[in-house]
């Protein structure tokens, strides 16, 4: 009887050892399979990193090879998809840029010329306006005329002492982004209307001042959103109109490239999702009066 308990008891305990150990296998088992997770999430981010790093520097080929190994952990064409577009697009803002570039470069020595020819021109108007001032002793009959003639005289020498030259720059604003630039410029600096390319992805087209943006311009994001509306201080200032790729359309007021001030949001139907007050580019007061047009923003 004894034996047969002892038994039962060795039985028992080898029962427990063997149950707690297939616990400890499957839990190592489930240990093993998340750190096998965490290593291919790591694998992943660790390519994207690179990948995106590559196509920053303009590695196209490179960078296309290492999102085509990221697509395949998804099973998707997903990345390398998107890194064909940007590809794509900035080929096409290199090709705009040479082309607008040549435009105004022979734009530019044209300029340059009469610049050139400046001061012979100013030569011949003395010698006009001295005729002219020998004619009007002589004849007094032609005063009136020669006063018309003088008039526009001095008016074709004002016009040429205005013109002023057209350059291409390179800058870099407040937050190192690199700027090409072609337009008006004085003592080597931006300055009148002109065009620039950021960082080789945006696009400006519109009036500067000391090399930032100051006055009316339009500003295109590689995604298809754009601004057209008041600069100062190179920063989004006054009154302003924000047209959303998506199609919604924000009309009213900006501080420091801020939605602050007045203002409405506009879905892409038309349809008026906040008309009121904005601070720091968020929403705090609703117009009350529901018969505000929007024209009154403008």
């Amino acid at each position: 009887m004894k034996q047969s308990l002892k038994n039962i008891i060795a039985g028992f305990v080898i029962l427990v050892f063997v149950a707690l150990w297939l616990n400890s296998h499957i839990q190592l088992n489930g240990l093993n399979t998340t750190l096998m997770q965490y290593r291919d999430e790591l694998s992943f981010y660790q390519l994207k990193s690179l990948a995106d790093s590559l196509l920053n520097s303009n590695e196209d080929a490179r960078a296309l090879e290492l999102f085509a190994v990221i697509d395949s952990m998804g099973s998707s064409d997903h990345y390398s998809n998107r890194a064909r577009e940007i590809i794509e697009a900035r080929k096409m803002d290199n090709t705009s840029y040479t082309e607008l570039a040549d435009k105004l470069r022979r734009r530019s020595n044209a300029i340059r010329q009469l610049l050139a020819n400046k001061h012979e021109l100013n030569d011949s108007l003395e010698s006009v306006k001295s005729s002219l001032g020998t004619l009007q002793h002589e004849n007094d009959s032609m005063r009136v005329s020669n006063r018309y003639i003088s008039q526009k005289v001095n008016e074709l020498s004002d016009s040429i002492g205005a013109i002023t030259p057209m350059d291409a720059l390179v800058l870099q604003n407040a937050d190192g982004v690199t700027i090409r630039y072609i337009g008006g410029t004085n003592d080597g600096q931006a300055e009148g209307f002109g065009y620039a390319i950021f960082d080789s992805k945006s696009f400006y087209e519109g009036y500067w001042h000391s090399n930032q943006r100051w006055g009316t311009g339009k500003y295109h994001w590689p995604n298809g959103d754009f601004y057209e509306g008041e600069y100062a201080n190179d920063l989004r200032n006054g009154y302003g109109i924000y047209h959303f790729s998506s199609g919604e359309l924000y009309k009213g007021h900006w501080k420091n490239d801020l939605r602050h001030g007045h203002g409405i949001l506009l879905s892409k139907d038309g349809k008026v999702l906040f008309r009121g007050k904005w601070k720091d580019n968020e929403p705090v007061k609703k117009t009350t009066n529901h018969l505000l047009n929007i024209s009154l923003l403008e």
